[in-house]
């Protein structure tokens, strides 16, 4: 009786699937997008700022400061 019930639901599913437009995305599709687009936009400032910090704050020059910054990055 269970397995009756898996079944049906799974075609229940699969006839929701095929009755959503293909240029339709999910909810979870939609935030992960945006999700990304956060990050993506944040890691801009923060790179300038990195290297700001090396260039200004440690003195260092614009090739030692951005290597640093990669082998920092490479340490996780």
């Amino acid at each position: 009786m269970a397995a009756v019930r898996a079944v049906a639901y799974i075609n229940q599913l699969t006839l929701a699937a095929k009755a959503t437009p293909h240029g339709e995305q999910s909810e979870m599709i939609r935030a992960l997008d945006q999700l990304i687009k956060v990050i993506g936009v944040a890691l801009v400032p923060l790179g300038i700022l990195l290297v700001w910090q090396g260039l200004a704050v440690n003195h260092e020059s614009l090739h030692d400061s951005i290597v640093i910054i990669f082998d920092k990055l490479n340490a996780f």
